[in-house]
């Protein structure tokens, strides 16, 4: 068995390709999607600090997460 790897430029050629490949006997087609990679903004580090400064409380946040009045 060989297996082959095949970059495209775009989701039209893609499917060109993908719908070729499907006409042929003996061809297994199995796509394999790009890794997920974290934005590093996004990561939990990049959020220390976002209170500082800041005059709320855990009771406040609770609060307003859950649309309830303050006790």
């Amino acid at each position: 068995m060989e297996r082959l790897q095949i970059t495209v430029s775009d989701e039209h050629t893609k499917n060109l390709v993908i719908r070729l490949l499907h006409s042929i006997d003996g061809v297994k087609i199995s796509e394999k999607r790009p890794a997920h990679v974290p934005d590093p903004a996004s990561s939990l580090k990049s959020l220390s600090g976002i209170w500082k400064n800041r005059d709320i409380s855990l009771q406040d946040i609770r609060n307003k997460a859950w649309k309830r009045p303050a006790l």
